[in-house]
């Protein structure tokens, strides 16, 4: 009788440890999962990175998953036609000389708080 209550208390133990196991890497998948939807190639899904001038800029994130948020300050800016994160703290940003300069590019109120400079 002992014995069967012990080998009950080691079932449900390693059934804890599993559905342990299992919720994690669930949510290990979700998190990259959005992380990945922050990090896509472009913002826009037209065919801009051929049209308008192109200016690449370093910014000071501490995170690729921060990307989002840079790709999303930015395309609310009239002017700019496409945002590609390339990694490492590098953005291509694609834009309209006649309607943004760079200057009011790196102007924008999330470079305050995430610095940047222009590479080209």
């Amino acid at each position: 009788m002992l014995n069967q209550r012990r080998s009950l208390a080691r079932r449900k133990n390693k059934l804890k440890k599993i559905f342990i196991i299992a919720g994690v890497l669930i949510l290990l998948i979700i998190g990259l999962l959005i992380a990945k939807s922050f990090t896509g190639n472009s913002v826009n899904e037209g065919n801009f990175a051929n049209e308008g001038d192109k200016l690449t800029i370093q910014v000071k994130i501490p995170c690729s998953g921060h990307a989002g948020l840079i790709k999303s300050e930015l395309q609310n800016l009239d002017g700019i036609k496409s945002i590609t994160f390339k990694g490492q703290n590098f953005f291509d940003v694609y834009y309209d000389s006649t309607k943004i300069s760079p200057e009011k590019i790196l102007g924008a109120r999330i470079f305050q708080e995430y610095p940047a400079k222009i590479i080209k």
